[in-house]
């Protein structure tokens, strides 16, 4: 009887002792299995992770994980979970415009720098609208209880971007640019990240260096102030983790997706077959749209010209064109210091077209110009910056299927070469 007990207990035991493994392995697999979610959490979907550099409408190629279209809005609710984002933009502003074409809503959700206001045009011309189509914004039927029915019954879609490339295109274009987001973006940079600044900085905001960006970013961040919609993420604008979107687009891809969602809403009705074809559209549009920048420079000559240099805005009119990668670093601003006073919006639109058209066709040279500018700026922000930056960026890169840590930016012992070149000339 007592060997028989024995045997039981060992039994129990043994038992006992299986169990126990097989939940410490089960444990640890799932362990392992969220980790792996946070960093690379679209393997499990059998999507490859490959680090390409694709053409960036403006600015720059960037690492990325490329997502098939078809998977992309079903890649967003999953890392929504992981992330438990889905109600991290509460008290934000929803920014959305619901389209009404021939009774079909289309659900567009615009996000700055994230070619919005290409969108807006582009929308306009498929559409044959007068001007801009008739919308109402999202953010006013939130609260109305029609909001659900037509949100289920839009076509709906987005775009985005790779978050460094954003934040840095921001920069560009908002503060290294002359234009009026100086006194409404640079004006606070300066008073919350320069101590001693001069009054003519604080008054204009007009010399903010990328590295005050980022402290500036991550400053009101981690103190929970809100951010301007420019550099706020891409997550706490459309509401990506509460809606299902049809279509999320890239704009390192932005030709090719938008031939896709053009195709896709022709087979459903929603645009007529006979309109032009996207790239077509587009390509008409982005040579119009590439004289807007040194328009902008003439409207602050105009507003500022007295208290700054004249010379320093041309010549950061022109680096704007060569950080974008339209006018190839070999062609300098045409006019030496003491000719700009005679120069005028005529004549300094005629140099831009010239060197426009001379850069055409050396998209390589371009493409390795819109690079360089990126990480020049990235190189002057410390690498415990960086990594506060990581945590910043982080969200977005995993909803989006983009690299948290691209290996251009973060390992400097192989950084591309400018050969000397700076595209910051008159800060």
């Amino acid at each position: 009887m007592a060997v028989f007990r024995r045997y039981k207990i060992k039994q129990w035991i043994y038992r006992s002792i299986y169990v126990g493994v097989l939940l410490f392995a089960t444990l640890q697999l799932k362990s392992k299995e969220i980790d792996n979610s946070k960093l690379a959490p679209l393997t499990s979907l059998n999507i490859s992770r490959q680090s390409s550099f694709e053409e960036s409408k403006g600015n720059t190629h960037q690492n990325q994980t490329p997502i098939p279209d078809i998977g992309r809005p079903l890649v967003v609710p999953r890392i929504c979970r992981i992330l438990k984002t889905a109600k991290i933009s509460d008290g934000w502003p929803f920014r959305g415009k619901l389209l009404f074409v021939r009774d079909r809503p289309l659900y567009y959700c615009s996000i700055p720098k994230c070619g919005s206001t290409f969108m807006d045009h582009f929308l306009s011309v498929v559409f044959r609208c007068n001007g801009l189509c008739d919308h109402i914004s999202i953010s006013t039927l939130r609260t109305n209880m029609e909001t659900p029915r037509l949100m289920s019954n839009a076509y709906s879609f987005m775009f985005v971007r790779e978050p460094y490339a954003r934040l840095f295109s921001a920069y560009e274009n908002k503060l290294f640019l002359p234009n009026q987001h100086w006194t409404i973006i640079g004006a606070d940079v300066i008073r919350t990240e320069r101590p001693y600044a001069s009054l003519v900085s604080k008054m204009l905001g007009h010399d903010v260096t990328f590295i005050e960006l980022v402290k500036y970013v991550l400053n009101l961040y981690e103190r929970g102030v809100r951010l301007n919609d420019h550099l706020a993420p891409m997550h706490m604008h459309c509401d990506s983790c509460e809606f299902k979107f049809n279509f999320i687009g890239k704009m390192e891809n932005m030709s090719s997706d938008l031939v896709r969602l053009v195709e896709d809403w022709k087979s459903k009705g929603i645009v007529s077959k006979s309109i032009s074809s996207a790239k077509e559209i587009e390509a008409n549009m982005l040579y119009k749209r590439s004289f807007g920048p040194y328009k902008h420079m003439f409207l602050i000559l105009k507003q500022y010209g007295s208290v700054m240099s004249r010379y320093k805005l041309f010549q950061r009119a022109w680096s704007s064109y060569q950080i974008r990668g339209l006018i190839l670093k070999k062609y300098n601003m045409p006019f030496a210091e003491h000719e700009v006073a005679k120069i005028n919006y005529i004549r300094f639109g005629d140099e831009i077209k010239k060197a426009l058209d001379a850069s055409m066709g050396h998209e390589d040279e371009l493409k390795a110009q819109r690079k360089e500018a990126v990480v020049q700026a990235y190189k002057t922000v410390p690498m415990e910056l960086m990594m506060k930056l990581r945590e910043f960026m982080k969200p977005d890169c995993l909803l989006f299927g983009y690299d948290v840590m691209p290996e251009f930016l973060f390992n400097r012992t192989s950084l591309p070469n400018s050969d000397g070149f700076d595209y910051f000339k008159g800060l």
